[in-house]
């Protein structure tokens, strides 16, 4: 497994550099999206805050896209079809939302651009379908 992530805030909590946050058991809270005064002081909060706003839409999606056993499974069945590796779906649906967007920047109509949450996530859903996917 790669490494997640790097804390090296100093402070008393955390006074040495962590790394592979997934062998750290005293990091769950960060798995699920709390931040404490060290992340905040180390990070944008909007940016800490998207975050969450993107792990409760993966919930909300792939619970429609896909199945209990599978989240992912819209993608692997576009796979399927395809013949082609789960995450170039993924990564197709990237370029439709920023193309998207960059029409609606260049029209001058910035505040109508929407996509970048779904851009985040089918970002992530793509690395996850190549940590876990075979290639066909």
């Amino acid at each position: 497994m790669s490494c997640l992530g790097r804390m090296d805030c100093g402070c008393a909590k955390h006074p040495e550099s962590v790394c592979c946050t997934h062998e750290r058991a005293d990091w769950a809270p960060y798995d699920r999206g709390e931040w404490d005064e060290c992340t905040v002081a180390h990070g944008d909060p909007t940016y800490l805050a998207l975050l969450d706003e993107l792990r409760l839409v993966h919930l909300d999606k792939s619970s429609s896209y896909g199945t209990q056993a599978d989240p992912l499974a819209n993608f692997r069945a576009v796979a399927q079809v395809t013949g082609a590796h789960p995450s170039r779906y993924a990564f197709e649906r990237i370029v439709e939302k920023a193309t998207r967007a960059l029409n609606l920047i260049d029209a001058g109509r910035v505040s109508e651009v929407e996509e970048c949450l779904d851009v985040a996530g089918l970002a992530l859903c793509a690395e996850s379908l190549r940590r876990t996917s075979v290639s066909v």
